[in-house]
């Protein structure tokens, strides 16, 4: 309810309540880990993430929201290295992909992008973003058939990324 509500701070008061009662809460933790990412207090939030890692390292969302607050701050490389981790644990997240390609995508690493977006569309097909981002990678490389084609699926299936590209 603390959550749900945006009262960041009185919900920090509880989940550090529970932690004191047992440290290796690892919902107290990832919970602590949303609140300072929503007080866009990123470094907290990776601590917080870590620890959350660290009591229960087989939960992939763990690992995912830690992955997320490694991007938010910078460190894309981390977040990279998360998210395969969390790949290792859970193949089939098509939304895995997707940030490892996305992430790939801003490290310029455009390779590697193209194979996670293509493992995404194949885990879910209704991936517009994906299919966006792929679009982008193949026009930067001359391959304007497989841009535009993934173009159309990205509009076809999210009518207004029309508009973010007229």
């Amino acid at each position: 309810e603390l959550k749900t509500s945006g009262n960041w701070e009185k919900a920090l008061a509880y989940f550090e309540k529970a932690l004191a009662i047992d440290p290796e809460y690892a919902s107290a933790h990832c919970n602590a880990g949303i609140a300072h990412v929503n007080k866009n207090d990123f470094s907290r939030a990776c601590h917080s993430f870590e620890q959350a890692y660290r009591a229960d390292g087989a939960n992939v969302i763990n690992m995912i929201n830690l992955g997320n607050a490694y991007g938010m701050s910078g460190k894309t490389q981390k977040a990279i290295d998360c998210f395969a981790q969390a790949k290792k644990l859970n193949p089939l997240n098509a939304k895995l992909s997707f940030w490892l390609g996305f992430l790939q995508m801003d490290r310029g690493n455009s390779q590697e992008a193209i194979v996670e977006f293509l493992q995404a569309i194949s885990l879910d097909a209704n991936q517009p973003l994906a299919h966006f981002n792929l679009s982008i990678l193949y026009e930067k490389l001359n391959l304007n058939d497989l841009s535009k084609k993934h173009m159309d699926k990205a509009i076809e299936l999210k009518p207004a990324l029309k508009e973010s590209i007229n």
